[in-house]
């Protein structure tokens, strides 16, 4: 194109020297001098020479024109210089006012999305480059230039070509191979009782964990789990609570109320009872009209006591139910295949006592009567006994006669119904354990009978202050504060260290700890979880074992744990100062300056969730229960209520007790009541 200008300005020139100025028909061209040899004449008068022409430079023909002056040093004279420009017709060149005509040939420009690579619009435009995968186009092409692309950068996607770089974390995914040529990985979802312990990011995945217990979440990819409902007094649990699901309150209708939080039913608001006694599932009182109330197992009626009787005594056995009315009539309802519900009509009673598939009372004059299963002679007592006070067993039967002589009958294989002949036995000074019992008499002395381990031997030479049973093995501390323990030893928790004068004994379920009177926690027996390795730089003033773990209060009101953390019995404790503390199976709860209660551990029946509306004076863990009397006296119970452990009567209660199964406690008149 640009050769095709040229030739064009060349025509055009050419065509002003050939042609003369515009008007100028008689011009002379070029090489028409007038007078040069053989030309004809024209008879027009030469024109007049330039300055400096002579005309007559050599060899050269004068044509009359004088010579045009020579440039500054030019003489004129060159070698063949005739002293005359060549075509120099003395006429300028004719401008003829037309511009170089326009052909329409410019470079027509490339194409979008194509190039001139190389400045010459002779050659084909290229493409621009097209991205890989893995790369995106940071700017784009024009006519003259190329488009640019760069790799794209970690925890990104690039698709290639003209697509841009997408940032994984805007798809809630990440780049989980390293390679942005490939799709971004959908972040983990974290379901329905699950939280996200750690969000994603563009490079790493979220990662969730389950909710803790009485906690829950019931949408996806929640940041922090929320704690259950707890259902209050006067409301019942209409639906549990789950992982996923919160737990559902409803309002008790009627009169009715719940006893505890997080009842599973309502009851009648509970009577003022005057006695209280458990059976094998059930329990029975009386209230102060002597009507009898029974709650808990009732397959077989024993929790239906007949209407319009006023009882003065009442006792639950197995799967049957006796008590006496104000006459001291006998009446018995329940389960009655051994003829259990079948009192005799003719013995007026003072005394009542149920066991297994049995029964026994006293009458007036002290004679015991059983009627029921006579298997092994549990329901055959000595005739020739008066007796103040009886019990019966499982299978085997006890008395007291006005001596405080023991008498025992029935059943006799783990040597529970042979007592020494001597014994007399102080209330409060007796404990039993699974399978056997122990009991200390007024001089000290400790006498055990049942199961025998070992745990039903205890040393004949010693006289005890206290006494303690464990699940299969039991220790006491004699009037000089030494430890004796004695049963099964299969983990050494009944080997006492020597030499230490102890303050205090706790027993756990295969391990001792005692606390001696410097306040130093000892402890002995199994300690596979370390619940027999106590801190040896605490002075401790309170020690509890549960199963497998034990806890001490220290002067500053400082709990320390240790053992078995699996449920948290140990750690995390609450961060306050106790006065008291309680250890149960697998949890723990203490009480604060201000009577809080607190609990940590195990909680699947709701025992470590305590009221907190509560002022506590005393608190005791039971197996998976809790229970603690406030500043009137009254028993607040939270946990497993499956034997109605956790709904205790409407009692003033001076002292409580909490059993795996049971709960028990003192009133003002020292009467208990479980």
């Amino acid at each position: 194109m640009r050769n095709a200008m040229q030739w064009y300005v060349v025509l055009v020139l050419m065509a002003f020297w050939g042609l003369g100025g515009c008007g100028d028909s008689t011009a002379e061209s070029p090489a028409d001098t007038g007078d040069e040899p053989g030309a004809f004449d024209t008879d027009k008068p030469d024109k007049p020479g330039k300055p400096g022409d002579t005309g007559d430079e050599p060899g050269a023909s004068d044509t009359g024109k004088p010579d045009k002056p020579g440039k500054p040093g030019d003489t004129g004279d060159e070698p063949g210089d005739t002293g005359d420009e060549p075509a120099d017709t003395g006429d300028e060149p004719v401008d003829t006012g037309d511009e170089p005509i326009d052909t329409g040939d410019e470079p027509e420009p490339c194409e979008d999305g194509t190039f001139d690579h190389d400045g010459d619009p002779e050659t084909a435009c290229v493409p621009w480059t097209v991205c890989d995968p893995g790369s995106y186009m940071s700017a784009d092409g024009t006519a003259t230039t190329d488009a640019i692309c760069d790799a794209c950068g970690p925890g990104s996607f690039c698709e290639g070509g003209d697509a841009p770089e997408i940032d994984c974390a805007d798809l809630a995914g990440y780049d989980d191979d390293a390679d942005p040529a490939t799709p971004c990985v959908s972040w983990t979802v974290c379901e329905e009782g699950t939280y996200v312990c750690i969000f994603g990011s563009a490079t790493a995945d979220r990662q969730c964990a389950d909710c803790v217990y009485g906690t829950f979440t019931n949408t996806n990819n929640q940041a922090a789990c929320t704690p259950w409902t707890v259902c209050s007094n006067n409301e019942f649990t209409f639906a549990a609570a789950t992982p996923s699901s919160d737990r559902k309150c409803v309002p008790c209708p009627g009169a009715s109320t719940s006893l505890g939080p997080n009842a599973a039913f309502c009851t009648p608001h509970p009577p003022r009872f005057t006695t209280i006694t458990t059976g094998y599932q059930h329990t029975c009182g009386l209230d102060e009209d002597g009507k009898a109330h029974c709650w808990g197992a009732n397959s077989s009626a024993q929790s239906r006591p007949p209407d319009g009787v006023v009882f003065t005594a009442i006792a639950p056995g197995i799967r049957h139910t006796c008590g006496l009315d104000e006459d001291g009539k006998a009446h018995c309802w329940g389960k009655n295949d051994y003829g259990q519900s079948r009192p005799p009509d003719d013995v007026v009673f003072t005394t009542i006592a149920a066991g297994y598939y049995y029964t026994c009372g006293l009458d007036a004059a002290g004679k015991a009567h059983c009627w029921g299963d006579n298997e092994y002679g549990q329901s055959r007592p000595p005739n020739d006994v008066v007796f103040t006070t009886i019990s019966a067993g499982y299978e085997h039967t006890c008395g007291l006669d006005k001596d405080g002589k023991a008498h025992c009958w029935g059943k006799n294989n783990y040597g529970q119904a042979a007592l020494p002949d001597d014994v007399v036995f102080i209330a409060i000074a007796i404990a039993a354990g699974r399978d056997h019992t122990c009991a200390l008499d007024e001089n000290g002395k400790a006498h055990c009978w049942g199961y025998d381990y070992g745990q039903s031997r205890p040393p004949n030479d010693v006289v005890f202050t206290a006494i303690k049973v464990g699940d299969s093995h039991t220790c006491g501390l004699d009037e000089d504060g030494k430890a004796h323990c004695w049963s099964a030893n299969n983990s050494a928790q009944s080997r006492p260290p020597d030499g230490v004068v102890f303050t205090a004994i706790a027993t756990g379920g295969w391990h001792t700890c005692g606390l001696d009177e410097g306040g130093v926690a000892h402890c002995w027996g199994k300690n596979d979880d370390g619940q027999s390795r106590p801190p040896d730089d605490v002075v401790f003033t309170t020690i509890a074992a549960g199963v497998w773990h034990t806890c001490g209060l220290n002067e500053d009101g400082d709990v320390h744990c240790w053992g078995d953390n699996d449920d948290g019995q140990v750690a995390p404790i609450p961060d306050v100062v106790f006065t008291a503390i309680a250890a149960g199976y697998y949890h723990t709860c203490g009480l604060d300056e201000g009577g809080m209660a607190h609990c940590w551990g195990y909680n699947d029946d709701g025992q470590a969730t305590p009221p907190n509306h509560v002022v506590f004076t005393a608190i005791k863990a039971g197996g998976e229960h809790t229970c603690g009397l406030d500043e009137d006296g009254k028993a607040h119970c939270w946990g497993d209520n499956e034997n109605g452990q956790a709904t205790p009567p409407d009692v003033v209660f001076t002292a409580i007790a909490a059993g795996y199964y049971h709960t028990c406690g003192l009133d003002e008149d020292g009467a208990a009541h479980c």
